[in-house]
């Protein structure tokens, strides 16, 4: 089982890829999607590709971020980082 340290380690770490233009302090509670949020749509769109294929490669699942609540502000996975990492840590226990 990947720790939920190292998934979120990997979010910053594609962020920062990412964001290279647009340099900033990312961390658990960056806001990915609503009114505040820290990245462009673009970028988002770059790093959920990322993160479908690092869930395929490490924990042998499917990442879908494509579903109805996605982009809801209040029950997104996308709403910050953190949201983001327990989503894709709670795939490996639908193994």
């Amino acid at each position: 089982m990947v720790p939920e340290k190292k998934i979120c380690d990997y979010i910053i770490l594609k962020l920062n890829n990412i964001c290279k233009n647009n340099p900033q302090k990312f961390t658990e509670t960056t806001q990915l999607i609503g009114e505040k949020r820290s990245i462009k749509s673009a970028e988002l769109v770059e790093l959920l590709l990322s993160l479908e294929e690092y869930v395929e490669d490490n924990l042998n699942g499917k990442f879908d971020w494509t579903g109805d609540t996605a982009m809801s502000e209040r029950r997104s996975i996308l709403r910050t980082v953190k949201t983001l990492t327990e989503h894709i840590y709670n795939l490996q226990d639908k193994q």
